[in-house]
């Protein structure tokens, strides 16, 4: 997705946005003339418009502020805020409504606070759309991880905090504002307040449009102000006062605004997930191939044996040709081998930081919509419903093709940081108690060692959290004499070692493999009602070694 800020938009983008912008000006000219239709009051239109409004806006803001931390773009973080702040003022808006939670809205909420509200929100967004298009050629620098939490956190507070003054200008200073509206009729006073804001909306477009290094998302935001234009046209220039056609069709346009962007996103999330299921395709191929080489040499090898005894000269020349071609296929499955876990690596970070972080969001979102929508009894909440589901299928998927790929925290912060990662992890999925230690506390590790002893412990946790009803775990890793020993003891329930394993119980020889893959040793011992120790040891590779498969 990063190409989507860095690259120019294709000319197939550029034929999708015009379609887009287009039929938003079709349908908005042919709905124009009835905007002040009066068309009724509907008291679960605008509370549910605005929380689909207001997920929408958080995941694209989700998004972007993940674009963030990978191109440190200062126009990628200003357009965040800016959809952090539209969110925020979507649910303010919401909240002071007058009588959907309350006679006149909550928050303090006078008759005019909601439309002030309304036209500051609106004026807002297009404002960090300019922002975003005038620093966004900026060339982009190198930062550090902690700097960029910075400047994140700092964008955040500062789009929150634009929509709490928003809130006090339109509560206390409610007094000190022009009258907007009379009751749901409007004022005069509101058609100058809307002109201005409906123009600061387009003036975006030619500030989008004259950039020199014009990207993707210069083009997708073109199109969601546009939308953005139309809902503003419609909900407050055209018509005169609220529940009318107009203001009802304007939220329409709102909320494709709101959507445009987050879909575009999720589309590149595919195609990325298409690429990395391509990727696995042809791995599978290769290794395939590698098989079928694999056992024509075997069976090479097996002719040149039959021929012993006769030809012994001839046999110690084949068997030298023999080895060298060993050695040379040994040493390219190594390098294929070293390439794969690389790309493995690439693609689990990518699939972790944004596919795995918007799809869990976008399943608590949901779940929050669902659990709204029933206590109200709307139909949506079995759409809702649905959409959960699927989006756990697709959760299921990316956390099965993730655990195949190399573990990114291994990588980036070494095996001391990586199991104290983990080791938190488990501790807030579980009530079990653990402790570690490690020493040396800075531990170096290389590989293929320090892969390893990670997947072991993961593997041991699992077991302790699944099997072993235990209420307290204890885990040590130690190094000594370049030799690295790894042990995990539980309290739970045990088990007969000596019982044959079920079939399906594949966890302790996956652990055995991995120890014997490094030269290795891992021993098991547990009895029924005594806990289970698990004790790995295997020696210590010298750091930045090709990491293990």
């Amino acid at each position: 997705m990063i190409a989507l800020i860095t690259e120019p938009p294709s000319q197939h983008q550029r034929r999708i946005a015009a379609v887009s912008i287009g039929l938003s000006l079709l349908i908005f000219l042919a709905l124009a003339p009835f905007a002040d239709i009066p068309f009724g009051h509907s008291r679960l239109y605008l509370p549910v418009y605005e929380s689909a409004l207001v997920m929408c806006d958080l995941l694209t803001c989700v998004f972007l502020f993940g674009q963030f931390a990978l191109t440190r773009s200062t126009g990628v973080l200003i357009l965040a805020g800016g959809y952090l702040f539209s969110a925020a003022m979507a649910l303010l808006h919401e909240l002071s409504f007058p009588g959907l939670f309350a006679r006149t809205g909550l928050l303090w909420a006078d008759g005019q606070t909601t439309a002030w509200l309304y036209f500051l929100w609106h004026l807002g967004f297009p404002l960090a759309v300019m922002g975003f298009a005038l620093t966004a050629e900026r060339p982009l620098r190198a930062a550090s991880a902690a700097a960029t939490r910075w400047r994140a956190a700092a964008a955040v507070f500062g789009a929150l905090a634009a929509a709490a003054l928003v809130l006090l200008v339109s509560t206390a200073g409610a007094h000190l504002l022009p009258k907007l509206m009379r009751g749901n009729q409007d004022r005069p006073a509101k058609y100058v307040v809307a002109w201005v804001t409906w123009l600061t909306i387009l003036a975006a477009l030619p500030v989008l449009w004259r950039r020199v290094r014009f990207s993707g998302l210069h083009l997708w935001m073109m199109v969601v102000t546009v939308a953005w234009a139309c809902d503003l046209a419609q909900a407050a220039v055209f018509n005169a006062g609220r529940f009318s056609f107009g203001w009802y069709a304007g939220r329409a346009f709102g909320l494709v605004a709101a959507c445009f962007l987050l879909a575009v996103m999720i589309l590149e999330n595919g195609r990325l997930y298409r690429r990395l299921a391509e990727a696995h395709a042809a791995q599978s191929e290769q290794r395939r191939l590698a098989e079928q080489r694999s056992a024509e040499l075997n069976r090479l090898t097996q002719a040149l044996e039959a021929r012993v005894g006769a030809r012994t000269e001839e046999l110690q020349s084949a068997n030298e040709s023999l080895r060298r071609a060993r050695d040379e296929l040994r040493a390219a499955a190594t390098l294929g081998s070293a390439a794969r876990e690389s790309e493995r690596a690439r693609l689990a970070r990518e699939l972790h930081d944004e596919l795995g972080q918007a799809l869990v969001m976008l399943k608590y979102k949901l779940a929050e919509l669902e659990a709204y929508c029933r206590e109200r009894g709307t139909p949506m909440a079995d759409e809702a419903h649905s959409m959960l589901a699927l989006i756990d299928q697709t959760i299921d998927s990316a956390r099965r093709v993730a655990a195949d790929l190399r573990p990114a925290v291994l990588d980036v912060l070494g095996l001391a940081a990586a199991a104290e990662w983990l080791v938190n992890g488990f501790r807030q999925r579980h009530s079990i108690e653990v402790r570690l230690r490690i020493e040396p506390p800075q531990l170096q590790v290389g590989e293929p060692a320090a892969t390893v002893v990670f997947r072991v412990l993961q593997e041991a946790l699992t077991n302790v959290a699944r099997h072993a009803q235990a209420t307290q775990a204890d885990i040590e890793m130690i190094e000594s004499e370049r030799r690295l020993t790894l042990r995990i003891r539980d309290d739970g329930r045990g088990f007969d070692t000596g019982l044959p394993r079920r079939a399906d119980a594949l966890g302790l020889l996956g652990m055995r493999e991995r120890a014997l893959m490094v030269d290795g040793t891992l021993e098991i011992r547990s009895v029924p009602g005594g806990g289970t120790t698990v004790t790995l040891s295997v020696p210590c590779a010298a750091p930045g070694n090709p990491p293990a498969t």
